[in-house]
């Protein structure tokens, strides 16, 4: 990603400290440290999961995020070892059914 663009930019691929809030993406994979992983994988962070990104503290802090059903807060260094990519999918998982 090209360091002129900030959190928000559409990216092929990217870490999920750079999505903007409110565009759905689709986990591609996780790296970091072995603890960060299973970290993220015990909070519902897989491959293969929407996430969206909620909220933003400033100052780069933690990043409020929804990952399927969840919604959980990450460090912002934890979230830019999620690969992402943007998808226009709209999810309806937190949405009730009408009974």
């Amino acid at each position: 990603m090209d360091p002129n663009e900030g959190p928000g930019s559409v990216c092929e691929m990217c870490g999920l400290n750079e999505i903007a809030c409110g565009l759905p993406a689709r986990v591609v994979r996780l790296s970091g440290t072995p603890r960060i992983v299973r970290r993220l994988l015990a909070l519902g962070v897989r491959p293969s999961t929407t996430c969206e990104v909620l909220g933003r503290t400033p100052g780069g802090g933690p990043i409020h995020l929804r990952a399927g059903s969840v919604h959980l807060m990450v460090r912002a260094s934890e979230a830019a070892e999620v690969l992402v990519q943007p998808t226009t999918e709209e999810s309806d998982e937190h949405v009730l059914p009408v009974l």
